[in-house]
């Protein structure tokens, strides 16, 4: 009778299951857990010594100080070389000296030179005969002495010798002669004497040439630099260049002077980083009146860049602090503690960033001791 009864109730088990296999019951879902508040107890704040700041909209400023070289203005500096072959007769300014432009800088002799000099006059004095005779010929057809043709011959040959001459005296330009050094009949320049002069006022920092040397076309002869205007090379980390600007100002601190401080513009910034140092060169234009900065001297550069637009909610950069790998400050709360908040950062300057979410303007936050608090709330 047991096994009887023990028999039915299995079998209405499988039939209630319908055939298939019995679940187990759910387990039920636990209640999901409050997420963690990391607070600072008031106590703790007096204890660590912690100071505090509001948050307030004003301009982020960034400030950049890098070492940099003086360099000539490229736009105040010039080579100065003769056009020709020539052997060097005569010198003029020494290195160090001032010149004006024109001044002489060294006399040349040349054989290239007499030969066209002495071809230029030739070619005048058969111009210059060549045009009495057409005027002849002229007269001579008004008289109806000569022909319309042979009038027409003498204006052609005046005209072409005139032609040959203006050509030849161009080159004796390109050469390097002045209108007033071109040779003239009867002159008393010797044809095969030329001048090398200043280009443009400055001071000789170049001379490398002497006495008796023959030179070739191109060589230097001098170079003169006008130092009342230098540009500063500076190589400016990656990092900084979003801040760097053409025109942006700059102050120069230089060990050879401490109580001047020159001033300078930014006046280029080469599109290019170098792959090595992950630096751009950046150039400085800066009045030298005095002459006293002087081409491969260091100097140390600061430039103070803001963000432009209207000013952003700002705090002060020693606020933040890394939590899980995300930026937060420690804000006020009532009571006298201090809660983590995570914030999001734009701009980062030399003292303070920009905060664009997660405060207002007003918030108190800690900007001392801030990983001693990190350190009080996640013990």
């Amino acid at each position: 009778m047991q096994r009887t009864c023990a028999t039915a109730l299995l079998l209405a088990a499988v039939l209630c299951g319908c055939g298939g296999s019995a679940e187990p019951p759910a387990t039920p879902a636990r209640p999901a857990a409050a997420p963690r508040v990391l607070e600072a107890a008031p106590e703790a704040v007096v204890k660590l010594n912690v100071a505090l700041a509001p948050a307030v909209r004003k301009a982020v400023a960034r400030r950049i100080v890098v070492v940099g070289t003086v360099g000539f203005d490229e736009d105040r500096l010039a080579i100065a070389g003769p056009r020709l072959l020539g052997r060097i007769v005569g010198l003029g300014a020494r290195p160090g000296q001032t010149v004006q432009a024109g001044d002489l800088l060294a006399e040349l002799e040349s054989a290239d030179l007499a030969k066209r000099e002495a071809q230029y006059l030739g070619q005048q004095a058969r111009a210059r005969a060549a045009a009495a005779n057409a005027r002849r010929e002229q007269d001579l057809h008004r008289r109806q002495v000569s022909s319309a043709r042979e009038r027409e011959v003498a204006v052609a040959e005046a005209e072409a010798l005139e032609a040959e001459a203006n050509v030849t005296k161009q080159l004796l330009f390109a050469m390097g002669l002045s209108q007033e050094e071109l040779p003239t009949e009867g002159g008393d320049r010797a044809l095969a004497r030329f001048t090398v002069r200043a280009p443009l006022a400055g001071v000789v920092v170049d001379r490398p040439v002497v006495l008796g040397e023959s030179v070739d076309v191109g060589q230097t002869i001098a170079k003169v630099a006008d130092l009342s205007r230098v540009w500063v090379n500076l190589d400016v980390f990656e990092r900084d260049l979003a801040w760097v600007r053409v025109g942006l100002p700059a102050t120069l601190h230089v060990d050879a002077f401490p109580d001047m401080m020159p001033k300078g513009t930014v006046r280029f910034v080469r599109p290019q980083i170098d792959s090595t140092t992950r630096t751009a060169r950046v150039q400085l234009d800066v009045e030298n009146p005095a002459g006293l900065l002087l081409p491969g001297q260091f100097v140390t550069a600061t430039l103070v860049s803001e963000t432009p637009g209207p000013p952003v909610l700002t705090v002060p950069r020693n606020a933040l602090e890394m939590l899980d790998g995300k930026d937060v400050v420690f804000v006020g709360v009532p009571g006298g503690g201090l809660a983590v908040r995570e914030v999001g950062v734009g701009s980062r300057g030399s003292e303070d960033v920009e905060i664009r979410t997660g405060l207002v303007e007003g918030d108190s936050v800690a900007v001392s001791n801030t990983f001693l608090l990190k350190a009080e709330v996640l013990r």
